[in-house]
Order: structure tokens, then sequence, then C-alpha cells
């Protein structure tokens, strides 16, 4: 029997917003990874990727605003998006250890919808509306609306800083971790720096990678990710909020993230779980090295924290909405 199988079931169906899974995208991965912990319980789960208008359009704004690099990642993703859709009749793709069926009555309103931050409204018409910050309100898109009866959790207590109405215990992460593909292979003469950026645009600069010719991993195959941090010694990355910095941990890689304007490294580690083995700019590089091995401590027993996650997740939905 599962860990998480004595949670209990809520009535009515949940419906995730997801689209295709995509390995490079760590919101696709969180959306269909809690759409298949939740059907591991025995809950009815369902992933959809209905689109409105407005949220095409806020998309198309937002890829404005992100880097030359990222729009050209964007745009190769989208094509791949395209291709595959030619295959299917609105059917989400999934991977193939996730597998989840795609909801088939969108415009029922007889159902619990969950959407991640950046969805504007409630494109489902759901009965009622879970909403999952995966980032800060506006961080991607401004003006998004999110309901007043709307249930919010969050993935990093960062991400619900300062908002009115969201309990501190509301945390719910859920991980994919790719320890088939990122692995220490042992090699002995590793030099040089990689970076990644990710949503770290506001403190990369182009002239960084000239600098220390890093190679810039965004866009990336997790095969080809994993063969670089294995010949690499140090990885900086932009984004403070990646699971990649444990990726590199595995590989042998120290992870760096590098400091972002206005959060020093405590407030850092008190919005993320990683508090070993990542350093928070150069000065902590000799701590991170030597909290190696707790680090992986820490991840090994975080499934069991995941699995309470997803039993309270499904308890506060279940008295929130009376279902």
């Amino acid at each position: 029997m599962s860990p998480i199988e004595s949670a209990g079931k809520v009535g009515l169906p949940i419906v995730i917003w997801a689209g295709d899974f995509d390995e490079n995208s760590g919101g696709s991965i969180v959306l269909h990874t809690l759409a298949h912990r939740l059907r591991q319980t025995g809950q009815d789960a369902y992933v959809w990727n209905g689109v409105s208008r407005k949220i095409a359009l806020r998309r198309r704004k937002l890829g404005k605003l992100l880097s030359a690099l990222y729009q050209a990642n964007r745009r190769r993703l989208a094509r791949r998006r395209a291709e595959t859709q030619q295959n299917h009749s609105g059917e989400v793709i999934c991977h193939p250890t996730m597998p989840v069926p795609t909801y088939e009555r969108p415009s029922a309103s007889g159902c619990i919808a969950v959407y991640p931050e950046i969805i504007d409204g409630n494109p489902f018409g759901a009965k009622h509306v879970v909403r999952w910050l995966l980032h800060r309100p506006g961080f991607h898109v401004d003006g998004v609306k999110h309901g007043s009866g709307e249930l919010t959790f969050f993935y990093q207590s960062a991400f619900a800083e300062g908002l009115a109405n969201v309990a501190e215990d509301n945390l719910l992460q859920v991980r994919w971790l790719r320890t088939d593909v990122y692995r220490n292979e042992g090699l002995a003469d590793r030099r040089g720096t990689c970076r990644m950026v990710r949503k770290g645009t506001g403190t990369y600069r182009p002239e960084l990678s000239m600098d220390d010719a890093a190679p810039i991993l965004d866009g990336k195959s997790h095969e080809e990710i994993a063969e670089i941090f294995n010949r690499c010694e140090f990885f900086y990355s932009h984004d403070p909020y990646t699971l990649y910095l444990y990726y590199a941990a595995l590989c042998g890689c120290t992870p760096v993230v590098v400091p972002q304007p206005g959060l020093d490294a405590a407030s850092w580690r008190a919005g993320f779980e990683l508090k070993q083995g990542v350093a928070y700019g150069d000065d902590e590089i000799p701590f991170a090295v030597a909290t190696r091995e707790g680090l992986f401590a820490d991840m090994a027993a975080a499934r069991d924290v995941e699995d309470a996650a997803v039993r309270q997740f499904i308890a506060k939905i279940k008295n929130r909405f009376a279902c």
C-alpha cells in the first residue's frame, strides 16, 4: 500500500491545469507530479490544458519580457508541442511513469480546479478553486486575478510572503527526481563552472558567461546537463529556487546561488528547503562542500514530508469545501 493511500478522498474530481509534460519545465513537472500523487491516494484526479484567450495574451506579453536566450528555448518547446498536438485531440500528454487521464468535461462546474499563480480567474468554471503558488504572484505575469474564495497553497514559503488569508502551513511540495540521470560519475579532473538562468534573468548579464567561459545550461536536455555537471567544479544558478541545485550536488558539482538583490542568505534559506550543500554566494562555498552529505540525507527524508503534505492538501480541501 502506498504511504499516502490512507488520506481519504475528496467527493468531487480534482482537475489540475497542466499542459503537456515538459521535463525542462519545473512548473510542468510539479503539476503533473501532484496529479499522479493524488491518484496514488485513490483520489479522482485529472489534468486539463484548456487556455482562455486572456491567458494566451498574457503569455505573449510574458514572452516579450524574457531574455533572448529563454525566448529561444520557449520557441523550441512551442514547436515541439505543436508537433505533438497534431497527434492528439485535447489530450494532455503525460510522462509514462505518471499517467493521468485528461479531464473530459472542462465546462462542468462540479469539480475542484487547481491553478498555478499565472492563470487568470477560473477558466474551468469550477465549483471550487485551489490556487498553487509555484512562484511569487506577479513574478511572471502582472495583473492576474485570483478569486477571494480560493484556497491557496504555496511551493515555497517565500512565494506567499505578505499575502493575506494564506495559512502558514499550506506548504505543498512534490518532486520528480531524476536520480536515473543525475549521478556522480567519479571523474577525477573537474574544472571550470557552468551557469543556469531560468527565472533569474534579473541578475544575469551575458558578459558573465564570456568572462568565465561557463556553458549556459538553459535549454539543454537532462542528459547534457548531467554530463556538464560531472566535468565542472561549480554550478552558478541565477534562479535561487530550482531543483537543479540538488541535481548539481548529486553529480559532485558544487551549487552556488547567485545572490539576489534584497535577499540575504538567511532569508533565502528560510524560504527554501535546501538548508545544506548549497552556497548562497561564493563566500559559502566551503560550507556547501562540507555539508553535501547532509543535503543528501535531507532529500532522502523529503519523500515522507511530501506524502504528509499531500494528505494535508486533501484534508484541507475536504474541510474548506465540505466535499
